[in-house]
């Protein structure tokens, strides 16, 4: 939560610009708040080009001047329409450093996040293919962090980078463990240090139904020099029926199936060897829009 000052402005209507400053409300109402960020945006549309780019600043000023902690994001986003074709891209990097509150002192912090789709609208049918990137860090025992994460609402899969995997039950259940068991989990639930490809086919079919058909391949964008034998993440073949033909309603029915890669497959310690089973998954949900 932040209280923000704002001020923004519309050029010859086509030019938006933003500067503002926010105030972080992160305690309680007698706790010292003590992180601002400042920020400027630019945009600029037509009627087939839509660019923006936006800079935001954000300091933690602590009693203790050892303590700050200061980072720069600087986000730049296009969205474009050549005929049937359209493109969109988002590009994010992050720069600082300082002291952060889990006890790790004098961090640096280098990374880049990046989104690039392509869709083609062939009458009954879209092809589309999405490529992102998250940067990872190939030494996790230094004082420099270069590992980037998606917001954890960005999802490219049914299981990859949703679900967290594997996921074992309890020897003890209990409400409060759920019968889960989280200590062997190698890849959480947000796409983090990695490069992946997602070819997606859709076909529009009759009374509001459409079929889609995808791909998903993905592999660590770096790893330690312990990790060698573990850079792929593996891939997950998925499919679906959604339903959008009552306005404002989606319904949306799919499956995958995930098939591990050598990141699972090599993982060893003395309870476990290797995760190389495929995993099933179905999701099912309902949206209402406005």
């Amino acid at each position: 939560t932040a209280d923000r000052i704002a001020f923004e402005g519309l050029v010859q209507d086509s030019i938006f610009v933003r500067a503002a400053f926010d105030t972080h409300v992160e305690n309680f109402v007698n706790d010292r708040d003590d992180t601002y960020a400042i920020s400027l945006a630019a945009a600029y549309k037509s009627e087939r080009v839509v660019g923006g780019l936006q800079a935001h600043y954000r300091r933690t000023d602590r009693d203790e001047p050892s303590n700050d902690l200061n980072l720069v994001t600087i986000d730049g986003a296009l969205e474009a329409e050549v005929g049937k074709l359209s493109v969109t891209a988002e590009v994010l990097g992050q720069f600082g450093g300082g002291d952060l509150q889990d006890g790790r002192n004098d961090v640096s912090i280098t990374s880049f996040g990046g989104v690039l789709e392509a869709e083609l609208d062939a009458n009954a049918w879209t092809l589309r293919v999405e490529g992102g990137y998250a940067s990872g860090d190939s030494d996790d025992t230094d004082s420099k962090l270069k590992t980037f994460t998606f917001d954890r609402d960005y999802n490219v899969g049914i299981m990859m980078f949703e679900q967290p995997m594997p996921l074992f039950a309890q020897n003890a259940p209990n409400d409060a463990n759920g019968n889960r068991n989280f200590d062997e989990v190698q890849l959480g639930n947000g796409v983090s240090n990695a490069l992946y490809l997602k070819p997606i086919i859709q076909r529009r079919l009759a009374w509001g139904f459409s079929a889609e058909a995808s791909f998903l391949v993905a592999r660590a964008s770096a790893v330690p020099a312990r990790f060698a034998n573990r850079k792929s993440y593996g891939s997950e073949i998925l499919g679906g029926i959604t339903y959008d033909g009552i306005d404002h309603v989606e319904l949306d029915v799919r499956g995958c199936v995930f098939l591990p890669g050598s990141y699972f497959r090599n993982y060893t310690v003395d309870a476990f060897e290797g995760f190389d089973r495929p995993a099933v998954g179905v999701q099912m949900t309902g949206r209402l829009r406005f």
